[in-house]
């Protein structure tokens, strides 16, 4: 009777078609993790962007729609800010010529009150009246 362990039919092949095997596995594993990395990663990047489409408060999506609407209220809040910064700034400009000229006024002197005339002329076109 033979034993396999000390056939001459098998002497070392089984240990080199082995190692092969096992190489080339080892090469395909380490191939597979590094894309399975990458796509991890790009997994996480979509898992945050679609988060911040999300609605924490419900889970459910934004309402794109009245975010677009408060947006455009907000836009027209400062609009209307800036103008109404833009008045303030154009008579605080214009309340020292104001306070020199009503100092300077005698209802008796015509040159004064032309001055006065003027000053208020001018004012009322700087505030676009």
């Amino acid at each position: 009777m033979t034993s396999f362990a000390s056939s001459s039919r098998f002497p070392r092949q089984p240990r080199i078609i082995w190692r092969r095997p096992l190489t080339e596995t080892q090469g395909q594993l380490e191939t597979e993790q590094v894309e399975r990395t990458r796509v991890q990663d790009e997994l996480d990047s979509l898992r945050s962007y679609t988060q911040a489409l999300v609605d924490p408060s419900t889970g459910r999506p934004h309402d794109i729609v009245a975010l677009r609407r408060a947006l455009d209220e907000s836009e027209a809040a400062l609009t209307s800010a800036r103008t109404s910064i833009g008045a303030m700034r154009v008579q605080i400009s214009v309340l020292p010529g104001a306070r020199a000229v009503l100092e300077e006024h005698d209802e008796g002197d015509p040159a004064l009150s032309t001055a006065l005339g003027r000053f208020c002329r001018e004012t009322c076109i700087r505030l676009g009246h």
